[in-house]
């Protein structure tokens, strides 16, 4: 019976190690992409996370899963690597993210990500910890193809929503301080590249954050779209 309760016991840890050491080695065989050097940030997505390709100030690093099987209340996503190593993030749905010092619920917020929408166009608020947060315009088309001219829920077709999208990131004054960018698409080196300027105060975690926020939301738009090669709404 004693082996009966150790196999019980060790089987599943086990099973936990070797699908944490795959999504660790899935994510860490991802390549850094070469990168604008005048923006501070820049990541993309890979599977089930985030690569940051350069941060300044900082350094690349992994935005993975925090654990193998979600349990409510816990992180969704932690930083391996970089400046900010250990911070965690959650998301409370599309746009909105809380970013702590750990993956203890209870550890200090090192600052948060809102979403507000503008005739279903998103922007986001960054707001570093006890300080007033930092508010994007509406997001707007940069290149020359179809679709909507921003960011927005009212897309109709998955491939309208690809496309490269920028928006000003202005103080509490509404001086712009900085701007953020995406770039959607099948046809590039990943699904969605980020770019952007931070200002100082945003450290490597909530600048990851706010990628994460925007990555919810486009998955969102996706997945309320018609899907002209599935034939399917996305639900």
């Amino acid at each position: 019976m004693p082996t009966v309760r150790l196999l019980a016991v060790t089987v599943p840890r086990l099973l936990l190690s070797v699908t944490l050491a795959m999504i660790a080695a899935c994510t860490s065989a991802a390549r850094r992409l070469s990168v604008d050097p005048d923006v501070s940030f820049a990541a993309h997505r890979v599977h089930a996370g985030l690569m940051i390709d350069a941060m300044r100030g900082g350094e690349p690093a992994l935005v993975r899963p925090a654990t193998w099987l979600r349990l409510p209340g816990e992180a969704t996503f932690v930083l391996s690597g970089g400046t900010a190593e250990g911070e965690a993030l959650w998301i409370g749905g599309p746009g909105s993210v809380i970013v702590r010092r750990t993956r203890t619920p209870d550890s200090p917020i090192i600052g948060t990500v809102a979403p507000s929408w503008d005739n279903d166009a998103i922007r986001i608020a960054v707001a570093p910890a006890e300080r007033p947060p930092y508010k994007t315009d509406v997001f707007a088309r940069e290149d020359m193809g179809g679709g909507t001219s921003v960011l927005s829920r009212l897309a109709q077709l998955a491939i309208d929503v690809r496309g490269t999208y920028r928006a000003t990131l202005r103080d509490p004054d509404g001086r712009a301080a900085g701007w953020i960018r995406v770039a959607i698409g099948l046809h590039q080196a990943a699904p969605e590249i980020y770019t952007a300027v931070f200002p100082p105060d945003v450290d490597e975690g909530l600048a990851a954050a706010s990628a994460a926020a925007l990555g919810e939301e486009i998955d969102w738009i996706e997945n309320h779209t018609y899907d002209v090669y599935g034939g399917t709404e996305l639900r």
